[in-house]
């Protein structure tokens, strides 16, 4: 399956994201004042990309294996880089979940979230091409 994202300036940091396959359509903006702001900022989205794949894969794990719960949140956090080049750095995911796991279940549990795509994207791929069209 492939995945395709387009995204179109607004202009003034404002960009609409239409997604493929989904259909679904969001904005992304990073204007200067936050409480104006009409969707979250790309670094915003990058995380919870990972966030909510990690959580996908925590979910998936704790039904496959008939583990009851009734919550699972995912807190994902980061710092902006103070030299160049500009990234997040020092991320950090704390899955909650009040899910009754042992020791044992709970190593299980972090290398089965650790194999989502998101986080396998971001630490597998060494070179992601830009270009102009």
């Amino acid at each position: 399956m492939d995945v395709k994202v387009e995204i179109i300036s607004k202009r003034n940091g404002k960009f609409t994201v239409d997604c493929f396959p989904s259909g679904k359509s969001f904005t992304i903006d990073v204007g200067k004042d936050v409480s104006s702001l009409e969707g979250p900022t790309p670094l915003e989205v990058l995380l919870s990309a990972l966030g909510s794949c990690v959580g996908v894969y925590a979910e998936k794990y704790l039904a496959q294996h008939s583990i009851v719960f009734t919550k699972i949140k995912t807190i994902a956090k980061a710092e902006l880089s103070e030299e160049s080049p500009t990234r997040l750095v020092n991320i950090r995911l704390k899955i909650h979940t009040d899910a009754k796991l042992g020791k044992d279940e709970k190593a299980i549990l972090l290398k089965f979230m650790q194999a989502c795509p998101v986080h396998n994207t971001i630490i597998h791929t060494k070179e992601i091409d830009i270009g102009i069209a």
